[in-house]
């Protein structure tokens, strides 16, 4: 799904009205700062500093078979199936996997668009 070099105009494009429309007061919620940076970020990953990753603090996502994912970029760490969500929170697998998105460990993401003042 990463844009190639015919489709990356588009792309910036997209990104170049979605600003437009927040600069003229439509609701949206990333700075502008952040939404410059997706097409750098679809061309070179390595374009952006990786920041400090609190997701794992903050949030867990739960893919449509139950399981709970502390990133989208990492495995499952535990199945709602199974478990609670608390005894997941709390478990040596999430432990884990929190360690390793604060070392970085991770293939890094702009996903944190709800963590985004560290990119400012």
């Amino acid at each position: 799904l990463l844009p190639n070099e015919e489709t990356f105009p588009r792309l910036k494009q997209a990104i170049e009205k979605v600003i437009e429309a927040k600069a003229k007061g439509f609701p949206i919620l990333n700075s502008t700062h952040y939404l410059k940076m997706i097409p750098l970020f679809m061309k070179d990953r390595n374009s952006v500093k990786k920041g400090i990753c609190i997701a794992g603090y903050t949030s867990v996502n739960i893919d449509t078979s139950l399981n709970v994912l502390p990133c989208w970029n990492l495995p499952p760490v535990g199945n709602l199936r199974q478990c609670s969500l608390k005894e997941i929170w709390y478990s040596e697998a999430f432990k884990k996997a929190r360690l390793r998105m604060r070392r970085l460990q991770c293939p890094g993401c702009l996903l944190l668009c709800h963590h985004e003042y560290q990119y400012g």
